[in-house]
């Protein structure tokens, strides 16, 4: 049988560097799609539809190992590069400590002041007082 030699560009996501192009608006509807069943990325070739979502994926999956792990710092960090403000307030509601978050007050304020109002507001009636103290 002859060996078939394929490239492994096609069944390896591409690398993400730091010379990346910020694509913040497309990141943020990537995740407003996360609720629906199929979402269509479509783009001709080598306008980067790889890179977009290999970047949106590793920073949600970074996000998703730090917290399983109990890496507040890093998990909330990633959370927010990857755009998904739901789920990082959702890791700050469940690492921070209401008696101990006045330890980590700057932290608490530069992660919050990256957060859309609406999701600030929105949490506003939820059990935690933090976010009625800090918002």
């Amino acid at each position: 049988m002859p060996e078939l030699h394929l490239p492994v560009t096609k069944f390896t996501s591409p690398r993400v560097g730091a010379t990346l192009l910020p694509r913040e608006h497309l990141l943020e509807r990537l995740n407003q799609c996360r609720s629906l069943p199929l979402t269509l990325l479509s783009a001709s070739a080598s306008f980067g539809k790889a890179t977009l979502l290999s970047a949106w994926t590793r920073h949600r999956r970074d996000a998703a190992w730090y917290a399983e792990h109990n890496h507040l710092h890093k998990a909330i960090t990633h959370a927010l590069e990857a755009r998904d403000c739901a789920y990082t307030a959702d890791l700050i509601e469940r690492f921070i400590v209401p008696q101990s978050w006045r330890n980590e007050y700057h932290t608490l304020r530069r992660w919050l002041t990256r957060l859309p109002q609406e999701v600030l507001h929105s949490r506003q009636g939820s059990a935690s007082p933090m976010w009625t103290q800090s918002c």
